[in-house]
């Protein structure tokens, strides 16, 4: 049930990410320094990074700030489309990336009070 509302949510957000036009793409997220595109790079790397991945990139980015070089390199290297074709095809994915928190925990997650 959690993996088909995750793949609706990230169809969703690709849905968003198409109606955007260029000026959009180019605003800055919440994430400073981030513009909606280099997030949209990042929304890409969750089910697409393994080990190797995660130690090549800790070399490369010397222990700091890992996740910002990678998605600023994907940012350059992909299109918008093919950065919205990325998180449509892995959607339905239950794979995330090593070390990455699961989503909900069993031992976290309180069943929701009220009616």
């Amino acid at each position: 049930m959690i993996m088909k509302w995750l793949e609706a949510e990230r169809l969703g957000v690709a849905d968003l990410l198409e109606d955007l036009t260029d000026d959009e793409w180019r605003r800055e997220t919440l994430c400073t320094g981030w513009t909606v595109r280099t997030m949209a790079a990042h929304l890409t790397t969750s089910t697409r990074t393994g080990w190797r991945d995660v130690l090549t990139g800790v070399v490369k980015a010397r222990f700091d700030c890992m996740e910002d070089l990678k998605a600023r390199a994907i940012a350059a290297r992909f299109t918008r489309s093919e950065l919205i074709e990325q998180i449509r095809a892995t959607a339905a994915s239950p794979k995330r990336a090593p070390m990455a928190a699961q989503a909900f925990p069993r031992h976290r997650c309180p069943r929701p009070s009220g009616p």
